[in-house]
């Protein structure tokens, strides 16, 4: 066997642990396969780990063609697609394409590319890309959570990559960062070394929140509806990993106490936002365990 094949293989086993048995439980069936997204485009910021992974698998299902921006780790490529295969999903719907989405100028790239790939527009894209727990350079969390996707969200605009018709902007973040109000005591005093590492998250998730609302009108002028996706953290993502690679003792704890929800549930959730045209721009979806979504009008 050669290298390349025992690379696949394990990222093949790795992810059937990590995201397929999400999609094969009985209660996931009924969101592996349909039309609900048939001859739509998105645009994944983030897509190749946690819940940009999990959303992007789940509308390939649905019949999207789905382009997935990744950071610099041709690794999480090789174990997106290995999750792919293993979903079952059509590889030929999705292009990966690299980006620092800090760097305005490669955000101008990753438009130019998409642009190439669907003609026509894409309809939505999706804010997922997230960064900087337990760094002690709260610069790159900054930069990150906060100054790339207000420039994401710009740049499209600037570039025309929604249709005349217009589209969506989808900012995902978690109930923590948008009802974030400083760095609190938790009820359980175990979890305070997490919640000084997830702190600056919260905080430029939190301030970006207040500066897209601000842009709504922009966006309007333009048929782009402002959506947010709002759950609680959830595991495989980046955000509790480090709690697992710094204290593993407190994952069971950590997980009980941000009420455990898992990547497909906040994919389901997009799903919900951006199909169901009642949503209107502004609105919040809170997705807790099971496909509970609470909606929240503007």
């Amino acid at each position: 066997m050669s290298k390349e094949e025992i690379i696949h293989q394990h990222a093949r086993r790795v992810a059937r642990g990590l995201i397929v048995d999400e999609f094969d439980t009985p209660r996931n069936l009924e969101f592996l396969r349909g039309d609900k997204l048939k001859d739509k485009c998105y645009l994944i910021i983030g897509g190749t780990n946690g819940i940009g992974a999990a959303t992007g698998i789940l509308f390939a299902l649905q019949g999207a063609r789905v382009i997935v921006n990744y950071h610099a780790n041709p690794r999480r490529v090789d174990y997106m697609k290995a999750q792919l295969d293993a979903a079952g999903a059509d590889l030929s719907r999705f292009a990966f394409v690299k980006a620092d989405i800090t760097d305005q100028r490669q955000i101008y790239g990753l438009y130019e590319r998409v642009k190439e790939e669907f003609d026509g527009g894409i309809d939505a894209i999706g804010l997922y890309a997230a960064g900087g727990a337990g760094k002690k350079n709260n610069t790159f969390a900054w930069r990150i959570n906060h100054i790339a996707q207000l420039n994401l969200a710009e740049l499209a605009l600037e570039h025309e990559v929604f249709p005349e018709t217009g589209g969506d902007l989808l900012w995902v973040t978690s109930n923590y960062a948008l009802g974030y109000k400083g760095v609190a005591e938790p009820a359980n005093p175990a979890l305070t070394d997490y919640l000084t590492d997830y702190h600056p998250v919260a905080r430029w998730k939190h301030r970006t929140g207040i500066e897209l609302d601000r842009m709504e009108s922009q966006l309007t002028i333009n048929n782009v509806r402002l959506l947010t996706l709002s759950g609680p953290i959830v595991p495989h993502t980046s955000a509790i990993d480090v709690i697992q690679l710094r204290t593993p003792h407190l994952y069971p704890l950590l997980i009980s106490y941000f009420n455990e929800a898992s990547r497909l549930d906040m994919a389901a959730g997009a799903l919900d936002l951006l199909t169901n045209p009642h949503f209107a721009s502004g609105d919040v979806l809170f997705v807790t365990q099971n496909y509970s979504h609470h909606h929240f009008p503007r």
